[in-house]
């Protein structure tokens, strides 16, 4: 089970979806060129940086454990990868 989701678009390739609580999530998908210098490669238009933010949260504390933001983010990466064919992704862990 996943939560809809619906593809907003942008320079960001953004993705969003709201949970049972409310809390708002977008994805996105953010082209990284910028990893192999100022030189153009023939593979720079292909690299991705995979972000999860929250967007919205009505809530004061964390965003509850929920097994259905883990799910969703697959079909939402699925998705996205199904549209880009060769395409490469980056993922940055940051804690805040």
């Amino acid at each position: 089970m996943s939560y809809n989701y619906f593809f907003k678009g942008g320079f960001s390739n953004s993705y969003f979806f709201e949970t049972g609580d409310g809390v708002v999530y977008e994805i996105t998908f953010k082209p990284t060129p910028y990893l192999f210098g100022t030189e153009k490669i023939i593979f720079s238009d292909l690299i991705f940086e995979f972000s999860i933010l929250v967007e919205f949260n009505p809530n004061k504390e964390l965003p509850a454990t929920d097994h259905k933001i883990g799910a969703t983010s697959a079909n939402i990466f699925n998705n996205f990868y199904l549209k880009k064919g060769n395409a490469v992704t980056v993922y940055i862990c940051d804690s805040s």
